[in-house]
């Protein structure tokens, strides 16, 4: 469990800072300066799409941790959906922020792994429990306390991205 969420975040990570540096270079932020739009719709439109491509990430590394490890994830979709869901989204607005801001420098994706590390660690722990006892087939308050845990860090990463992506587009 533990080994596919590291997987689709570091993989997330290096995807989110190449497309934001081409997007510094290609001078795409300073065009969407000009639109009159709020820069937290900016920031919802670019976790968005980060969100769905981390989710593609998510199905493809999934299914061959499925296939490798014989592990019963598969049985409980619904239960496994609300998992990597709640995870891509925490892993999702972090990069996304972080990401936009780290695109600036001259530094590589591999020291915005290692930076936003410590901010997604929890959402990578809560979803590798959930994981770990969804595998076990044990669907019980435990398995929920880590999903609430999820969902409370979803809701304050996502929120702090809107708020604080202002600051990050600006002059």
């Amino acid at each position: 469990g533990m080994q596919a969420w590291l997987t689709v975040y570091l993989a997330g990570v290096l995807a989110f800072h190449r497309t934001f540096t081409m997007e510094h270079a290609e001078g795409c932020w300073d065009a969407m300066r000009l639109y009159p739009i709020g820069p937290a719709w900016i920031y919802t439109a670019k976790f968005a799409v980060n969100f769905l491509a981390l989710s593609a990430l998510q199905v493809v590394v999934l299914s061959l941790f499925v296939i490798l490890t014989g592990a019963p994830l598969l049985d409980h979709p619904c239960h496994m959906a609300v998992v990597a869901v709640l995870g891509n989204i925490g892993i999702s607005s972090v990069s996304t922020l972080l990401g936009g801001l780290w695109s600036w420098s001259r530094q590589n994706a591999s020291v915005l792994a290692f930076l936003t590390l410590p901010l997604v660690m929890p959402v990578i722990l809560a979803a590798s429990e959930a994981t770990r006892l969804l595998a076990e087939n044990e669907i019980g308050l435990e398995w929920w306390r880590w999903v609430g845990l999820l969902g409370v860090f979803a809701i304050v990463f996502v929120t702090a991205g809107v708020l604080l992506f202002e600051f990050l587009i600006e002059d």
